[in-house]
């Protein structure tokens, strides 16, 4: 019986340990079967005339380098510290459905099915704000690709209507939760692997003491027996 509960604890941490390596690997498999929608921006300023300078060019190019098609995809680009005037489609493999402005700062295209496609979007903006021939142009942008199976964004960090603090961390939830699974996994296979070996070491701290306990007894035992001995042999001498 104490055999059987010894391994019991072993046992358990084995199957947990197990459930948790099996989750990671079925996320991971999932993971990498899922879609991948690359994002990339590119900008241009002109040079010539003092209206030409408050606008900016725009090229967005949205590739889904993925294994897997995504669905639904809504591609919205957005332009906080300008208003767009112009825009068109300078390449695409895959079927847009719509491609419209969501008021003057936000234009977005949406499609039913993307797959190994890409899609290339210029857009030519003008600033809200006037500003003086020496001053740089504003390039704040955000562009999001969202589908069925997830989210992609980038955007400019010097925007000041966007808080990094409001997109998504570096590290994703689901990566975050296969690292912390992973971990635990690690643990539960390693108390379960060195669980008799702690067991032995306890063992080991343990004895020094009870050892040390028996010589206190022998020793309190040695000390009456002579107590015993010592008076009766006053008497005789």
């Amino acid at each position: 019986m104490a055999d059987f509960k010894s391994s019991l604890f072993p046992i358990i941490t084995s199957v947990i340990g197990s459930g948790l390596l099996l989750f990671v690997l079925n996320n991971i498999a999932a993971e990498i079967n899922q879609p991948h929608i690359y994002l990339q921006v590119n900008s241009f300023s002109g040079n010539d005339s003092q209206q030409q300078q408050e606008q900016t060019k725009f090229q967005t190019i949205a590739l889904n380098d993925g294994r897997s098609a995504a669905t639904n995809v809504r591609l919205t680009l957005l332009y906080p510290s300008a208003n767009i005037i112009n825009y068109s489609i300078a390449f695409n493999n895959e079927n847009i459905t719509s491609l419209n402005l969501k008021g003057p700062t936000s234009l977005v295209a949406e499609m039913d099915r993307f797959k190994g496609a890409t899609v290339i979007i210029n857009t030519t903006v003008m600033n809200k704000d006037r500003v003086v021939v020496a001053s740089p142009p504003y390039k704040h942008y955000a562009v999001s690709a969202a589908s069925d199976q997830g989210t992609n964004t980038i955007f400019n960090l010097s925007s000041p209507a966007i808080r990094v603090q409001d997109i998504e961390k570096v590290i994703p939830l689901n990566l975050r939760l296969l690292i912390v699974t992973t971990f635990l996994a690690v643990v539960y296979f390693l108390m379960g692997l060195f669980y008799k070996r702690i067991r032995h070491f306890k063992f080991q701290i343990d004895r020094p003491k009870f050892v040390f306990d028996v010589v206190k007894e022998m020793v309190i035992v040695r000390d009456t027996l002579k107590k015993i001995f010592y008076l009766p042999l006053c008497f005789l001498f």
